[in-house]
């Protein structure tokens, strides 16, 4: 049974054929005859490909090739006032289609389960997912309208996703859609530094920090702590005077409008995440960590891999940036610079990522964090240098961290730049301590 609509939508595609001949190139590379469930309108979309091959589609040539539906064409043709909207019927005809092919296969899967055909029913749920993902085919922009889009983009006011920093927001361009990893050894502080990003973004953009390792009791401590600048061992202690409690309660409103939730997120895999983020309409989400996601594979590798592929097309495909943290591989030395290569399980992951951060430390008892831009799809790489203060769980941009970071990008061999920048922070670490 052939809906309403969808006969409509039939209709309307070779009316705007009949009417308007300009619009047979993109109608015939979108549509095929499948796509008409109705076997006239079917014959006769394909006498009018047949026609429109031998450059002579037009109302006459298809009555005269047709004359058993003439009457049938000039309904048609009656009845689609104008082509201008060739392209809503196009989208509305595959969408119809789409669904009288689903209801189609729905209807078949329950006789098939008297049957207990398991690998039938698997076969015609495989089909069903196939209908309802291909159930729109895009149409592709000609150059004027590329063009013009562009054009239109000069005028903009490019909406990049800022982090919080100046030095790393000047040189990162993310925008919604994109796959960023942060990679760090352990006791770093890189589920801080995300938390102080995930506050930043809040001030603009919903946003889901999912934590797999973390309770979110404890997550709420260490967030609060660093929004409201305060002491995080006397929180954890629960040593707070009144008067620092009430001080909490008069910093609230500074915070209620952040459009950020945290998710206690232990066992879910890459699909469970990505689910929870569209239901809760997510335009930025961050994951800690990527080791802890759970899925499949006959490695770790494989596993990671996976992962992360179905988090860079999930990215992609909804336009939800996606924050993911990653350790290090534990055989690298705490002080030496890290790289990519230094991810865990990283080959995909590095293919994968459009911005790539490594937080660094180094030189030991020091709070200076070195925050290197390993890869960066949309911009140069480099390095920003913050400062730790881990008492309030919060990273800086701090003066002696800005001149520690001039010093090490002096041209010296980039294996040693983290022992020049120890050595600096060595020298500011009394001329400039933390507050």
């Amino acid at each position: 049974m052939v809906s309403a609509n969808y006969n409509e939508a039939m209709k309307a595609i070779i009316g705007c054929l009949i009417i308007e001949k300009a619009t047979a190139d993109e109608i015939f590379g979108t549509i095929q005859p499948f796509h008409f469930a109705d076997k006239i309108l079917r014959q006769l979309y394909e006498k009018a490909y047949e026609l429109h091959s031998k450059g002579r589609l037009d109302r006459l040539a298809l009555l005269l090739d047709t004359p058993q539906y003439r009457s049938f064409i000039v309904d048609i043709v009656d009845t689609t006032p104008t082509a201008a909207n060739y392209r809503e019927y196009m989208e509305l005809l595959l969408k119809e289609y789409a669904l009288h092919e689903a209801r189609s296969v729905a209807l078949s899967i329950p006789k098939l389960a008297d049957y207990a055909d398991l690998a039938k029913i698997e076969e015609e749920v495989d089909k069903l997912k196939g209908i309802i993902t291909a159930q729109s085919v895009d149409i592709l922009p000609d150059m004027t309208a590329m063009y013009g889009e562009f054009l239109n983009m000069l005028d903009e006011e490019p909406d990049y996703i800022k982090l919080g920093f100046k030095s790393l927001d000047s040189r990162l361009y993310i925008k919604g859609g994109s796959y960023v990893v942060i990679g760090a050894r352990p006791s770093l502080g890189k589920t801080a530094l995300a938390l102080n990003m995930a506050d930043e973004i809040a001030k603009t953009r919903k946003t889901v920090f999912f934590s797999l390792e973390t309770g979110l009791h404890t997550l709420y401590e260490r967030y609060f702590t660093s929004v409201f600048d305060l002491d995080f061992k006397s929180l954890m202690d629960r040593k707070l005077t009144d008067g620092q409690k009430g001080e909490i309660m008069e910093k609230y409103p500074q915070v209620k409008d952040r459009k950020l939730r945290f998710c206690e997120a232990g066992g879910f895999t890459a699909s469970e995440i990505c689910a929870r983020a569209l239901k809760e309409g997510a335009e930025v989400i961050f994951i800690d960590y990527l080791g802890l996601v759970s899925g499949e594979g006959r490695s770790e590798y494989e596993k990671i891999s996976a992962i992360s592929k179905y988090l860079h097309v999930f990215a992609q495909k909804y336009k939800i940036t996606v924050v993911v943290l990653s350790q290090l591989n534990r055989d690298t030395v705490w002080n030496e610079r890290p790289d990519m290569s230094n991810l865990r399980d990283s080959g995909q992951v590095e293919q994968d990522a459009d911005v790539i951060l490594l937080l660094h430390k180094p030189i030991a008892g020091d709070p200076l964090r070195e925050v290197i831009i390993a890869k960066n799809k949309e911009g140069e790489t480099g390095e920003a240098v913050l400062d730790f203060d881990g008492a309030h769980q919060r990273f800086r941009e701090t003066e002696r961290a800005e001149i520690a970071l001039k010093d090490s990008r002096k041209p010296v061999d980039k294996r040693i730049v983290p022992y020049n920048l120890a050595e600096k922070a060595r020298q500011l670490s009394t001329q400039f301590p933390l507050s």
